[in-house]
Formats: structure tokens, C-alpha cells, sequence
């Protein structure tokens, strides 16, 4: 599942942006769909929190944040 990001700030090597729901270690993607980073600090209130974004490459247009599927499928195997 992806959740779009409301971006609150952009810096060189980081975005900060508001988002429903996230992990530490999720994938960051952009309107092309392109990795562009992960997502390294989540604070504030628990229904709308920030999300602090290492950026790995630029991005263009819309940045979207869900869970790699390899990630999610590989914790599944583990647990049962």
C-alpha cells in the first residue's frame, strides 16, 4: 500500500512531510515511480505524524511511501 506525502520542507539531503501512516525503513517514490529514499524518523501526533525522508536521488512531481513487498513478504515468513 502507498500513502501520498504532504511535503512540509525540503532541504539538500532530506524532506520533511506529513503522512496517515509509515514506518522507519520504508521506500520513498516519486510521481515516475523511482526510489528516490527511505524514510528515516517519524514524529509528532500518532494519526497525522511527520516523516523525516533521506533522499537518495532527486525527485520530480508527487512523492508517494509504502513498504518494499520483499521487506513485508520476507517479515510474513518469519512470524508464521
Amino acid at each position: 500500500m502507498e500513502y501520498k506525502v504532504e511535503i512540509v520542507c525540503k532541504r539538500n539531503d532530506e524532506i520533511i512531510g506529513r503522512v496517515k501512516r509509515a514506518k522507519i525503513g520504508w521506500s520513498v517514490y516519486d510521481s515516475k515511480k523511482r526510489k528516490i529514499g527511505r524514510v528515516s524518523d517519524i514524529f509528532g501526533p500518532a494519526n497525522n505524524p511527520y516523516i523525516r525522508i533521506k533522499k537518495l536521488k532527486k525527485s520530480t512531481g508527487e512523492i508517494t511511501v509504502g513498504g518494499d513487498d520483499k521487506w513485508q513478504k520476507r517479515k510474513k515468513r518469519r512470524n508464521g
